[in-house]
């Protein structure tokens, strides 16, 4: 009972756009209290919306002619000096880690980090994304792959 009241609290207060999917988003452990600094991974695409920065249209396989790969998480309750990262791995090694430190205060707001080509060759293979808050894992790396572009499907 207590996970599907945190799954429906999750859902509403997420917000996002119709495309994304319950699966994408990582539920808080623990009691839900109100005024708590919490974050929701909500997904890995080519697109991030303009006006909320949030993801649209989450996926796990991209082509490896792609121009951007954005990793999104949503944030309740931060404070300004909380330092967000990112580290990118294709296999096993380490391609491209940045970070970022929250300028305001905020109640609830979307972040994402980018990936270019220039930043990182898009090989084919395994991948994961791990985000941080303060140095913190913010739960488990997030898995996906690239492909070859002609034998991808776009939709």
């Amino acid at each position: 009972m207590q996970q599907g009241n945190a799954e429906l609290l999750v859902t509403v207060r997420a917000g996002e756009e119709e495309s994304l999917r319950l699966s994408s988003i990582s539920l808080p452990q623990g009691p839900l209290t109100p005024g708590a600094r919490w974050f929701a991974k909500t997904g890995l695409s080519r697109f991030i919306s303009p006006q909320t920065g949030c993801v649209i249209s989450p996926q796990i396989s991209f082509a490896n002619d792609a121009e951007v790969l954005y990793v999104t998480l949503r944030a309740w309750n931060v404070r300004a000096g909380l330092q967000l990262s990112v580290q990118w791995w294709h296999e096993s090694e380490p391609v491209h880690s940045e970070a970022w430190v929250l300028p305001a205060d905020r109640t609830e707001e979307c972040y994402w980090f980018s990936l270019t080509p220039d930043l990182a060759s898009f090989a084919t293979g395994s991948w994961r994304v791990q985000l941080y808050a303060d140095g913190a894992a913010l739960e488990t790396p997030q898995s996906f792959t690239f492909r070859e572009a002609d034998l991808m499907m776009e939709g």
